[in-house]
């Protein structure tokens, strides 16, 4: 960027962010005689030798076995040896063979899928990692960039098994004396229950419609 008669340059170095896509960027300057200027955009695209990119189910029921699939894909002219580990916690994901090694030709991509299973309930962090690995059989060694690896983290939604239950109960109060108290009715949790999956919320509001106003877009339950 230009400034002033003596046409100095102004320089910023930025980090973009870790993703693949196109952005787009201009610049805005202020001068006492000209005003408000500003450039026309630019595009900057931003891209990545080779990386992995990770598919999973909106959400798994406990203990339930599901495929994980990884695809790995390669953006340059030479094939490339590499290493897929899945990082997890084994009480929280289990998997049948947690480490490939393949060999992606150039310009290609490779999907690899592992037979997993989830064994814990609530957001598990998946992580998967991408190694370039020379010594890999039936595949030609890189002379640069041998360790450069790519890593990424999803989340796993995991759901208790068997079919959700909810027990509602509500009670109202006119408070005048301020000495009123709510009664509920003791929660007992059935035998059967789930083990992990038992849930109480208690919602208090000075409004008697406002239960129903806030979950009017929740009326309808889809699976």
């Amino acid at each position: 960027i230009e400034l002033g008669e003596n046409r100095k340059v102004f320089k910023s170095e930025l980090t973009s962010p870790h993703t693949i896509t196109t952005w787009i960027g201009e610049a805005i300057c202020m001068n006492n005689q000209f005003g408000l200027g500003v450039s026309n955009p630019t595009s900057l695209l931003v891209n990545q030798d080779f990386f992995a990119e990770i598919r999973l189910p909106y959400s798994v029921k406990r203990g339930e076995t599901f495929p994980l699939n990884v695809t790995v894909f390669n953006y340059i002219d030479v094939e490339l040896p590499i290493r897929v580990k899945l990082i997890t916690s084994e009480e929280e994901v289990q998997s049948d063979n947690s480490e490939f090694d393949i060999c992606i030709g150039p310009n290609d991509n490779k999907v690899i899928t592992m037979k997993t299973t989830a064994l814990k309930l609530g957001e598990l962090n998946v992580t998967v990692e991408a190694v370039i690995t020379n010594g890999i059989k039936d595949c030609k060694d890189v002379t640069e960039g041998n360790g450069f690896k790519d890593a990424l983290v999803r989340q796993l939604r995991v759901k208790p098994e068997g079919v959700p239950i909810e027990k509602v109960e509500s009670d109202f109060k006119c408070f005048e004396s301020g000495k009123e108290k709510f009664q509920m009715s003791k929660l007992e949790v059935p035998t059967d229950a789930v083990s992990d999956s038992e849930r109480a919320w208690v919602y208090v509001t000075g409004d008697i419609m406002a239960p129903a106003l806030e979950n009017v877009g929740n009326l309808v339950r889809l699976p």
